[in-house]
């Protein structure tokens, strides 16, 4: 069966739901062969366990015995920040020459009682400080502090107690004031509400063409747009009703010669995509 609709033309939301329909219609059909599919999975003493259910309740599709040897001893692996090696602490292992060092120490589930154990120099990756003079105590760590020098920067260290900020020079907030006001300086030099709001803030433009179209500059002032009101687009001479509009070469709007979609067009276009619908009782 051949259909005939136009590429063109737009639709709305309530034509596209009848495309949104049938594709549920199809999806329905589809997700019944996903009853099977894999939806969770367990691990547990190295076997890993696939279900179908998705909250991994009932028998497991498939379970994977994986060795032992592949997987961390989480018990015996951690992070030694001034290493010591000893046979007793490590058995099995060869001294890696690392003492006083920060180590990451990985232990291999091995037999049942002794993992496989790997010594990871960590020197590269932790930084170690030393006292300077001006300085700042962090976490045991005495850390070094140069203050930049240049003319404006109001932060300093104060002996014995660490950094600061100058905030003498710093504008007060006004004690109370109106959203969207403009501000202003009192005597102090500190901003205060000055009753006016912007939004009723007009000011003169400083140059302009004369039937120019105001606009807006980037600071929200009134500017030349630099468009004359004679080249405002204006409403069509001529046109079919519920037609869309175009830009001719001039930049004047006309009409587009073409509609909405109807129904029809987008059932048409649908059974194009997807095939003529089954009969009903089938």
């Amino acid at each position: 069966m051949a259909y005939t609709y136009n590429v063109n033309n737009l639709t709305n939301l309530g034509q596209l739901k009848k495309l949104a329909q049938r594709t549920k219609t199809e999806l329905d059909a589809l997700a019944l062969s996903m009853e099977d599919a894999i939806k969770y999975a367990t691990y547990s003493d190295n076997t890993l366990s696939l279900f179908t259910s998705s909250d991994g309740t009932g028998t497991a599709a498939f379970e994977f015995n994986l060795p032992e040897e592949m997987f961390l001893d989480q018990a015996h692996t951690s992070f030694v920040g001034s290493f010591a090696w000893s046979n007793v602490t490590y058995p099995g292992s060869t001294n890696p020459n690392l003492e006083g060092k920060p180590v990451m120490v990985l232990a291999v589930k091995g037999d049942d009682t002794n993992p496989n154990y790997s010594f990871i120099d960590m020197t590269s990756l932790v930084d170690t400080y030393t006292a300077a003079d001006d300085s700042i105590v962090v976490s045991g760590y005495t850390i070094g502090v140069k203050i930049d020098s240049t003319a404006g920067n109001a932060l300093t260290l104060v002996s014995g107690k660490g950094l600061r900020v100058d905030i003498s020079g710093k504008m007060d907030k006004p004690s109370s004031a109106t959203e969207g006001n403009v501000a202003k300086f009192d005597a102090n030099k500190n901003a205060i509400d000055s009753g006016i709001a912007a939004a009723d803030l007009v000011t003169k433009v400083s140059g302009g063409t004369a039937d120019n179209l105001a606009a807006l500059d980037s600071n929200g002032k009134m500017a030349d747009s630099g468009i004359a009101k004679g080249d405002v687009v204006t409403k069509v001479a001529s046109g079919t009703a519920n037609d869309f509009v175009l830009l001719d070469a001039n930049g004047k709007i006309k009409d587009a010669g073409y509609a909405l979609a109807t129904d029809q067009n987008v059932e048409d276009m649908i059974h194009d995509v997807w095939g003529d619908p089954e009969p009903s009782g089938t």
